[in-house]
Protein backbone atom coordinates (compact mmCIF):
# COMPACT_ATOMS: atom_id res chain seq x y z
CA UNK A 1 0.00 0.00 0.00
CA UNK A 2 1.59 3.37 -1.29
CA UNK A 3 1.09 6.01 1.47
CA UNK A 4 1.24 9.71 0.99
CA UNK A 5 3.00 11.61 3.92
CA UNK A 6 2.58 15.14 4.43
CA UNK A 7 4.36 16.95 7.52
CA UNK A 8 4.08 20.33 8.62
CA UNK A 9 4.96 21.27 11.98
CA UNK A 10 4.05 24.83 13.36
CA UNK A 11 6.99 26.72 14.86
CA UNK A 12 6.87 29.56 13.18
CA UNK A 13 6.09 31.49 16.87
CA UNK A 14 9.38 33.57 16.64
CA UNK A 15 8.41 35.16 12.98
CA UNK A 16 9.20 39.03 13.28
CA UNK A 17 6.98 39.99 10.42
CA UNK A 18 6.54 39.61 6.76
CA UNK A 19 9.53 40.18 4.17
CA UNK A 20 7.38 42.75 1.90
CA UNK A 21 3.54 43.92 2.35
CA UNK A 22 3.18 42.03 -0.82
CA UNK A 23 4.04 38.76 0.53
CA UNK A 24 1.59 37.16 2.97
CA UNK A 25 2.58 34.96 5.79
CA UNK A 26 2.98 31.89 4.67
CA UNK A 27 -0.61 29.90 5.10
CA UNK A 28 -1.93 32.95 6.37
CA UNK A 29 -5.98 33.24 4.63
CA UNK A 30 -4.44 35.97 2.05
CA UNK A 31 -1.87 33.07 0.93
CA UNK A 32 -3.70 31.09 -1.43
CA UNK A 33 -4.63 34.20 -3.36
CA UNK A 34 -1.08 35.53 -3.63
CA UNK A 35 0.17 32.87 -4.56
CA UNK A 36 -2.18 32.03 -7.24
CA UNK A 37 -1.86 35.60 -8.58
CA UNK A 38 1.95 35.00 -9.14
CA UNK A 39 1.30 32.30 -11.85
CA UNK A 40 0.76 33.64 -15.92
CA UNK A 41 -1.38 33.44 -18.35
CA UNK A 42 0.76 30.14 -19.91
CA UNK A 43 1.13 28.83 -16.51
CA UNK A 44 -2.69 27.79 -16.27
CA UNK A 45 -4.73 25.80 -18.63
CA UNK A 46 -8.29 27.41 -20.48
CA UNK A 47 -9.87 26.83 -17.33
CA UNK A 48 -7.52 28.58 -15.16
CA UNK A 49 -5.86 25.52 -13.23
CA UNK A 50 -2.87 25.68 -12.58
CA UNK A 51 0.27 23.98 -14.33
CA UNK A 52 2.86 22.26 -12.80
CA UNK A 53 5.34 24.52 -14.64
CA UNK A 54 4.19 27.11 -12.87
CA UNK A 55 3.51 25.87 -9.55
CA UNK A 56 7.57 24.57 -9.93
CA UNK A 57 8.28 27.93 -10.84
CA UNK A 58 6.60 29.63 -7.68
CA UNK A 59 7.63 27.05 -5.46
CA UNK A 60 11.12 28.24 -6.13
CA UNK A 61 10.74 32.01 -6.31
CA UNK A 62 8.60 32.01 -2.67
CA UNK A 63 10.99 29.00 -1.30
CA UNK A 64 14.57 27.50 -0.30
CA UNK A 65 13.76 24.47 -2.48
CA UNK A 66 16.05 21.61 -0.42
CA UNK A 67 14.52 18.77 -2.52
CA UNK A 68 12.04 17.61 -5.46
CA UNK A 69 12.59 14.39 -6.83
CA UNK A 70 10.39 10.87 -7.10
CA UNK A 71 11.19 8.57 -4.86
CA UNK A 72 8.83 5.70 -5.57
CA UNK A 73 7.77 4.07 -9.10
CA UNK A 74 5.24 0.84 -9.71
CA UNK A 75 3.20 -0.53 -11.81
CA UNK A 76 -0.11 -1.78 -10.44
CA UNK A 77 -2.17 -4.36 -12.36
CA UNK A 78 -6.06 -4.31 -11.87
CA UNK A 79 -6.93 -7.65 -12.19
CA UNK A 80 -5.23 -7.54 -15.39
CA UNK A 81 -7.42 -5.29 -17.18
CA UNK A 82 -5.83 -2.00 -16.62
CA UNK A 83 -2.45 -1.23 -15.78
CA UNK A 84 -1.88 1.53 -13.21
CA UNK A 85 1.62 3.61 -13.08
CA UNK A 86 2.01 5.33 -9.92
CA UNK A 87 4.72 7.86 -8.81
CA UNK A 88 5.70 8.72 -5.37
CA UNK A 89 7.06 12.71 -5.20
CA UNK A 90 8.85 14.15 -2.09
CA UNK A 91 9.59 17.88 -1.34
CA UNK A 92 11.19 19.98 1.22
CA UNK A 93 11.50 23.42 1.76
CA UNK A 94 12.13 26.47 4.05
CA UNK A 95 9.66 28.98 3.74
CA UNK A 96 12.27 31.37 4.64
CA UNK A 97 11.52 34.19 2.10
CA UNK A 98 8.09 34.57 3.48
CA UNK A 99 9.58 35.99 7.01
CA UNK A 100 11.84 37.71 8.37
CA UNK A 101 13.22 35.20 11.05
CA UNK A 102 14.63 36.12 14.60
CA UNK A 103 18.62 36.12 14.13
CA UNK A 104 19.85 32.47 15.38
CA UNK A 105 16.67 31.08 14.92
CA UNK A 106 16.91 27.72 13.58
CA UNK A 107 14.39 27.35 10.64
CA UNK A 108 12.62 24.40 10.42
CA UNK A 109 11.65 22.83 6.84
CA UNK A 110 8.11 21.66 5.41
CA UNK A 111 8.04 18.18 4.32
CA UNK A 112 5.60 17.01 1.52
CA UNK A 113 4.95 13.94 0.39
CA UNK A 114 2.77 13.25 -2.89
CA UNK A 115 1.63 9.99 -5.16
CA UNK A 116 -0.48 10.32 -8.37
CA UNK A 117 -1.19 7.73 -11.00
CA UNK A 118 -2.06 7.11 -14.94
CA UNK A 119 -3.43 4.97 -17.10
CA UNK A 120 -4.35 4.61 -20.46
CA UNK A 121 -8.30 5.80 -19.58
CA UNK A 122 -7.39 8.80 -17.54
CA UNK A 123 -5.06 10.41 -19.45
CA UNK A 124 -6.14 12.15 -23.13
CA UNK A 125 -4.75 10.66 -26.60
CA UNK A 126 -1.44 10.43 -27.57
CA UNK A 127 -0.31 11.34 -24.32
CA UNK A 128 -1.71 8.23 -22.85
CA UNK A 129 1.42 6.55 -24.37
CA UNK A 130 3.63 8.03 -21.95
CA UNK A 131 2.10 7.04 -18.72
CA UNK A 132 5.32 7.24 -16.80
CA UNK A 133 5.79 10.58 -17.55
CA UNK A 134 2.35 11.69 -17.20
CA UNK A 135 2.08 9.99 -13.60
CA UNK A 136 5.70 11.50 -12.40
CA UNK A 137 4.29 14.93 -13.71
CA UNK A 138 0.56 14.26 -11.79
CA UNK A 139 2.65 13.91 -8.67
CA UNK A 140 5.25 16.67 -9.11
CA UNK A 141 2.58 18.89 -9.23
CA UNK A 142 0.49 17.81 -6.48
CA UNK A 143 3.85 18.06 -4.45
CA UNK A 144 3.45 21.81 -5.12
CA UNK A 145 -0.09 22.23 -4.99
CA UNK A 146 0.07 20.86 -1.20
CA UNK A 147 3.42 22.61 -0.64
CA UNK A 148 1.51 26.21 -1.49
CA UNK A 149 -1.64 25.77 0.55
CA UNK A 150 -3.58 25.67 -2.92
CA UNK A 151 -7.07 24.08 -2.64
CA UNK A 152 -7.86 23.47 -6.56
CA UNK A 153 -6.78 20.93 -8.46
CA UNK A 154 -4.30 20.83 -10.87
CA UNK A 155 -4.55 21.23 -15.21
CA UNK A 156 -2.36 17.48 -14.76
CA UNK A 157 -4.97 16.00 -12.54
CA UNK A 158 -7.96 17.13 -14.26
CA UNK A 159 -6.85 15.21 -17.21
CA UNK A 160 -10.10 13.50 -18.86
CA UNK A 161 -9.94 10.80 -21.66
CA UNK A 162 -11.67 11.65 -24.92
CA UNK A 163 -14.86 9.35 -25.81
CA UNK A 164 -17.15 9.47 -28.26
CA UNK A 165 -20.23 10.47 -26.40
CA UNK A 166 -23.29 8.53 -28.53
CA UNK A 167 -23.83 4.97 -27.83
CA UNK A 168 -23.77 2.89 -24.51
CA UNK A 169 -20.98 3.33 -22.36
CA UNK A 170 -17.53 1.60 -23.27
CA UNK A 171 -16.74 -1.82 -20.98
CA UNK A 172 -13.29 0.72 -20.30
CA UNK A 173 -15.31 3.05 -18.94
CA UNK A 174 -17.22 0.72 -16.81
CA UNK A 175 -14.32 -1.06 -15.72
CA UNK A 176 -12.78 2.47 -14.40
CA UNK A 177 -15.87 3.47 -12.34
CA UNK A 178 -16.10 -0.17 -10.65
CA UNK A 179 -12.55 0.28 -9.89
CA UNK A 180 -12.52 3.76 -8.77
CA UNK A 181 -15.41 2.67 -6.36
CA UNK A 182 -14.10 0.05 -4.80
CA UNK A 183 -10.62 1.70 -3.95
CA UNK A 184 -12.95 4.65 -2.60
CA UNK A 185 -15.82 2.43 -0.28
CA UNK A 186 -18.50 3.81 -2.74
CA UNK A 187 -21.48 1.91 -2.69
CA UNK A 188 -22.85 2.00 -6.56
CA UNK A 189 -26.03 2.24 -5.76
CA UNK A 190 -26.03 4.91 -2.92
CA UNK A 191 -23.55 7.07 -5.73
CA UNK A 192 -26.28 6.58 -8.50
CA UNK A 193 -28.57 7.44 -6.52
CA UNK A 194 -26.80 10.77 -5.17
CA UNK A 195 -25.34 12.02 -8.24
CA UNK A 196 -28.41 11.23 -10.14
CA UNK A 197 -28.98 14.89 -11.50
CA UNK A 198 -25.16 15.17 -11.87
CA UNK A 199 -25.41 12.10 -13.75
CA UNK A 200 -28.68 12.43 -16.22
CA UNK A 201 -31.85 14.69 -16.58
CA UNK A 202 -33.87 11.97 -17.99
CA UNK A 203 -36.93 11.35 -15.75
CA UNK A 204 -38.41 7.80 -14.74
CA UNK A 205 -36.93 4.92 -13.22
CA UNK A 206 -33.72 4.58 -11.02
CA UNK A 207 -30.50 5.04 -13.23
CA UNK A 208 -28.57 1.80 -13.39
CA UNK A 209 -24.80 2.26 -14.07
CA UNK A 210 -24.48 -0.71 -16.84
CA UNK A 211 -27.34 0.81 -18.55
CA UNK A 212 -25.20 4.71 -18.90
CA UNK A 213 -24.87 6.28 -22.05
CA UNK A 214 -21.12 7.30 -22.78
CA UNK A 215 -21.59 10.64 -22.05
CA UNK A 216 -23.54 9.67 -18.93
CA UNK A 217 -20.61 7.50 -18.14
CA UNK A 218 -17.98 10.11 -18.60
CA UNK A 219 -19.72 12.25 -15.78
CA UNK A 220 -19.82 9.98 -13.62
CA UNK A 221 -15.91 9.22 -14.08
CA UNK A 222 -15.75 13.13 -13.65
CA UNK A 223 -17.03 12.81 -10.54
CA UNK A 224 -15.30 9.27 -9.24
CA UNK A 225 -11.76 11.03 -10.41
CA UNK A 226 -12.41 14.30 -8.06
CA UNK A 227 -13.18 12.26 -5.33
CA UNK A 228 -9.81 10.22 -6.15
CA UNK A 229 -7.78 13.38 -6.35
CA UNK A 230 -9.31 15.60 -3.54
CA UNK A 231 -9.29 12.90 -0.99
CA UNK A 232 -11.37 10.91 0.69
CA UNK A 233 -12.95 14.14 3.03
CA UNK A 234 -14.49 15.06 0.30
CA UNK A 235 -16.97 12.22 -0.60
CA UNK A 236 -20.35 12.32 1.24
CA UNK A 237 -21.07 9.56 3.70
CA UNK A 238 -24.07 8.59 2.43
CA UNK A 239 -22.47 7.06 -0.60
CA UNK A 240 -20.08 5.20 1.42
CA UNK A 241 -20.42 1.38 2.11
CA UNK A 242 -21.63 0.42 5.39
Amino acid sequence: MVEENNEFEDVFEDVEKTVSEDCPRYGSAEWSDYVLSKLTAEEKDENGRPKCDGLRRVCHELFDVIESEPYGYRVIENEGKITDVVVQWRLEFVPRKTYVFTEGLKIPSVKIGAIASANELNVNKPFNKFLPAMADTRAESRAYKKGLLLNCVTSEEMQEPEVEEVGPATEGQLKMSSIMMKNLNISKDKFMKHHRKDISKAKGPKLVLENLTKAEMSKVNTILNRYQTNGNTEIPAEILNG
